[in-house]
């Protein structure tokens, strides 16, 4: 990885330090992103425990928890490796995906 590409974080952490250091209230802006971040997770819970599983048992009329759980060997590899791992994700991955869309 590129000396560039480590140092962005870093970057990122410094220009959100000096914004907050000239801000007038900084607490004020720190409520109104922890309401965003509330509001997003609460959204995308809701999608996920609710829409995506009411969307699966009316299009194929599947038990939601059924099929969570017979996918969910895929979901923990998945989830697993890393994005730096490909030659892995190829060798583990895949017979796991295949082994679960069979089951």
């Amino acid at each position: 990885m590129s000396l560039r590409r480590r140092l962005y974080p870093l970057a990122v952490v410094l220009l959100v330090a000096r914004l907050t250091l000239e801000m007038s209230d900084p607490l004020a802006r720190l409520r109104a992103v922890s309401r965003l971040l509330v509001a997003v997770s609460v959204g995308l819970a809701a999608h996920a425990l609710i829409v995506l599983p009411v969307a699966l048992w009316l299009l194929t009329r599947r038990n939601p928890l059924a099929f969570l759980f017979g996918v969910g060997r895929a979901l923990v590899t998945a989830l697993a490796s890393g994005d730096r791992c490909v030659c892995v994700r190829a060798c583990v991955c895949a017979p796991v995906c295949v082994r679960c869309a069979f089951d």
